[in-house]
């Protein structure tokens, strides 16, 4: 299997993202969810680098898209992009599952 994709010199950049109320799961792969590592705490605020579109996991559906991780400990690591706030506000009803304000990765 080739390596899934990332980020390349002269990506855009994109806004930070802030964990829901439960907090986000990261993995090595977003397509196998293989290397399943430590999750990053509700209401945390991250750098991602990019978006990517894989919608084989049921639980990323609608949208389908996962967000590389570009901050602290998690760099490196792919979450489930509706694990985020995606500009909603906390305490308000969830609407966006993934910020179309991050780049797609390349």
């Amino acid at each position: 299997m080739r390596p899934c994709c990332g980020p390349r010199p002269g990506d855009p950049w994109s806004p930070p993202e802030t964990t829901g109320s439960l907090g986000a799961n990261t993995f090595a792969d977003p397509r196998t969810l293989q290397g399943q590592a430590q999750k990053i705490p509700p209401d945390t605020t991250v750098l991602v680098r990019c978006r990517y579109y894989a919608p084989s996991i049921p639980g990323v559906v609608p949208d389908g898209f996962w967000y590389l991780v570009d901050d602290g400990e998690w760099a490196g690591r792919w979450a489930p992009a509706d694990s985020f706030m995606n500009g909603d506000v906390k305490g308000q009803p969830t609407v966006h599952n993934t910020d179309f304000a991050v780049p797609v990765c390349r």
